[in-house]
């Protein structure tokens, strides 16, 4: 991998509408009900707000504040407004879990993120795509494992390149033998 990355972390890959978000909430189901401590991160290419006008940590924000952290019993959230780089790159995201006062992960699961190149990555399909449409993709070089509803006959995934289900606890062993080397609670 071109990368250090600070913490285990698996990316997955998909076009829209492919299911990797419900594939990536039953493996997190699965291995936080084996005791590890799992962080997930969503890159979305909508501008979004997740704060509201009127609210005081709106207020806080607008006044001029680089981050305003709204803390409550059960759930905390920290916004980071910064216009010159609307989306962090993910590198830096793993970086701040892991001095993150609230513990560090065992794990996190990323959705999207593309460009954050040597990075492993599960290339999720359905359906019938072949497999030079999945290894056509630019980021290729980055897919550790293919998981799908199954290749067209006679296809085979590179070597380097491990073949899954779509079932939660398949993958789910898979993270911990590969990308966890064994690692369990």
């Amino acid at each position: 991998m071109s990368k250090s990355w600070p913490l285990p972390c698996l990316r997955f890959l998909a076009p829209s509408g492919t299911g990797k978000t419900t594939l990536l909430c039953g493996v997190l189901a699965e291995l936080t009900s084996r005791g590890l401590r799992v962080f997930s991160l969503k890159s979305s290419h909508h501008d979004i707000r997740l704060d509201r006008p009127g609210k005081d940590s709106f207020r806080m924000a607008d006044a001029g504040a680089e981050g305003v952290g709204l803390v409550a019993k059960g759930m905390s959230s920290f916004f980071f407004a910064d216009a010159a780089d609307p989306r962090p790159e993910l590198l830096d995201l793993l970086a701040w879990l892991e001095r993150s006062p609230y513990g560090t992960p065992d794990l996190v699961l990323a959705e999207g993120f593309r460009g954050a190149r040597g990075l492993p990555t599960l290339r999720v399909y359905r359906g019938e795509v072949s497999l030079a449409e999945i290894l056509e993709d630019e980021e290729v070089d980055d897919f550790v494992a293919l998981a799908g509803t199954g290749l067209p006959e006679g296809e085979a995934a590179p070597d380097h390149m491990d073949t899954l289900s779509l079932e939660p606890a398949e993958l789910a062993d898979w993270i911990q033998a590969k990308i966890l080397g064994g690692t369990t609670r």
